[in-house]
């Protein structure tokens, strides 16, 4: 039988309807770091009032310093989910307490998962230990949360993971609770898709969030992934050497969303109810980007065929979407050449190979003159500096740009 959730909790637009890429990010999900006297203003001032806000409960922290964090983004304004983890659990006790705590601050929803920890602290070692012992039957929580992992996981293979979220998924509903599935960061949105068709085929209807990362160095990026046990996504990395050389540039999740909300589009066996950010490279750095994706024009006018539409309605929607375009395409277009041009990464790595090759090509042309002192030509010794740094930087420009290129063209 079919997982069903009798509801969802965030009205989103139907597939049939959806135009645009807002309905993905509203409202926004985001995650934060509980810690001792967590500053919920600061907070207010980036995100939007009623964001979703996920705590989680990190290996080592208290109970205590979730639940403060907790009640402070609670009132502040937003909707706070924070996690329970169940090895961090040490028995029926200790669970009936916490859930009591974060009931009582009204709390609707948790994300219920395993933690991060290789050895339980008590008697719980997974989700469904928790579920089993029926604690949360005496609580008025709105929805439980389940984690799903379209990277994969290091210590549990494909199957028996997928396997163990619908059995936790059928138990929290025949308990009485509405369910659904917030998904581990991934880089790759082709495992994300082929993770959403596995989970549907298994009977899965419930809603979906998908976790993206948001813009942050991709050497934190790894740092994370290897910490959550990302493994699709490092091995996607390390295969692709120019990325490993770009280590210090800033990685932007733009491509991964527009390839999912295309295909969402497209065929609706991929659909899914929303995104989720994890905020590696700053809260305020995600939201903007967050911001950005709503108002991206390439995206929000991608021509689709929606079901609810007649022909003629498509046709002048394309057209419409083209001529609009047309009229901002150079503009857009000498924008990216400069942002690329001024990219910050980009300049330092001409300039180093410029100064390495511009040493190496005046030793060879000039060595003797420059010691001896005698017929050095500095202008062309300034030249072999110059030319290596031109052609470094136009050969990485044009990489970047015919990169981007084939990205689109393949969508």
């Amino acid at each position: 039988m079919p997982v069903k959730s009798k509801d969802t909790l965030i009205k989103f637009q139907s597939v049939e309807s959806c135009t645009g890429i807002s309905q993905f990010f509203e409202p926004l999900s985001i995650e934060v770091v509980p810690k001792p006297e967590f500053d919920a203003k600061k907070l207010r001032a980036t995100l939007p009032v009623g964001s979703r806000v996920f705590i989680p409960h990190l290996p080592g922290a208290s109970d205590d310093i979730l639940v403060d964090t907790t009640a402070r983004i609670k009132q502040a304004g937003f909707h706070p989910i924070p996690h329970v983890a169940a090895r961090f659990i040490i028995d029926d006790r200790h669970l009936s307490t916490h859930i009591n705590t974060l009931a009582d601050l009204g709390v609707t929803e948790i994300l219920l998962v395993g933690g991060s920890c290789d050895k339980p602290r008590g008697k719980f070692n997974s989700c469904l230990d928790i579920l089993e012992s029926e604690l949360f039957t005496r609580h008025p929580f709105h929805r439980l949360l389940f984690a799903g992992h379209p990277g994969g996981h290091p210590d549990v293979d494909r199957e028996s993971i997928e396997c163990a979220l619908m059995d936790k998924i059928r138990y929290a509903i025949s308990l009485g609770y509405k369910t659904g599935v917030m998904t581990q960061f991934c880089f790759d949105s082709k495992a994300i898709l082929a993770w959403l068709c596995r989970i549907k085929e298994r009977g899965l209807d419930v809603p979906i969030y998908i976790g993206l990362p948001g813009p942050a160095t991709m050497n934190i990026l790894l740092r994370y992934a290897s910490i959550c046990g990302v493994t699709t996504s490092i091995g996607m990395i390390k295969k692709r050497p120019h990325q490993m050389f770009n280590l210090i540039r800033e990685s932007d999740p733009k491509d991964t969303a527009h390839e999912l909300v295309k295909a969402t589009r497209n065929n609706p066996k991929y659909y899914f109810s929303g995104f989720h950010i994890f905020p590696f490279g700053g809260i305020e750095k995600s939201v903007k980007w967050a911001g950005s994706m709503i108002s991206d024009e390439q995206l929000i006018n991608i021509p689709i065929r929606l079901r609810s539409d007649s022909e003629s309605e498509i046709d002048n929607r394309s057209e419409y979407c083209s001529t609009a375009g047309k009229s901002q395409a150079s503009k857009r277009k000498m924008q990216r050449l400069l942002k690329v041009v001024m990219n910050r990464p980009l300049q330092i790595r001409s300039l180093r190979i410029g100064f390495v090759v511009g040493l190496i090509l005046n030793a060879i042309n000039q060595g003797p003159e420059f010691i001896t002192g005698t017929n050095f030509n500095s202008f062309k010794a300034l030249l072999t500096f110059v030319v290596p740094y031109c052609v470094a930087t136009y050969s990485a420009v044009s990489v970047s740009l015919n990169n981007a290129s084939d990205k689109i063209s393949k969508r």
